[in-house]
Parts: structure tokens; sequence; C-alpha cells
């Protein structure tokens, strides 16, 4: 989840969450769902969040399918370093 700066979404909160359907979902605390991206497999694991790509707006990690497969979705959120959501893995040898 983030809460987006510089009046795109006019500060709100956006949720988002994956579902064992295969969809994101981002859901807007007043509105609502705002949007779906359906992955076709079941999301299998945490959303994280972070500017992975390194263009100054926010990019999406999705875990998903029983492979592990990863999905990177863009969007048009300008990125802030308080907005980055991640998890840290933890290697197991």
């Amino acid at each position: 989840m983030w809460i987006s700066k510089d009046g795109i979404n006019n500060g709100r909160l956006i949720v988002i969450a994956g579902s064992s359907t295969g969809k994101v979902y981002f859901i807007d605390g007043s509105q609502g769902c705002i949007d779906s991206i359906d992955l076709g497999e079941r999301v299998s694991g945490l959303i994280s969040i972070d500017d992975v790509n390194g263009n100054g707006l926010l990019d999406v990690v999705v875990a998903s399918g029983v492979e592990g497969r990863i999905t990177l979705l863009s969007t048009s959120f300008p990125f802030h370093p308080l907005a980055r959501w991640y998890i840290l893995l933890k290697v197991v040898s």
C-alpha cells in the first residue's frame, strides 16, 4: 500500500491486494476498487512496491503461481522513499 504524493489521487491511501483468482486490485480508501489487473494465476506472495527500474515512478512487484513467477507492474505514481514497501528475503541454505 502507499500514500501518493504531490496531488495524484489527492494524497489518499491506496491499498494493493492480490487474490487467489489471479487478480491484483488497487483500492482507494474512499472510492473502492479503482483498477485491477488479471495475472492469470494465483497471487502467491506478498506484494512489494518500490522504484525498481529507476524511472522515478512506483513499481509493483508480485509473486504468483506455483513456480514463483515474479511480475513487475509499472505505475504512473511518483516515487517517494517513504512510499516504499518491500519484503526482506531470508536465504536458507
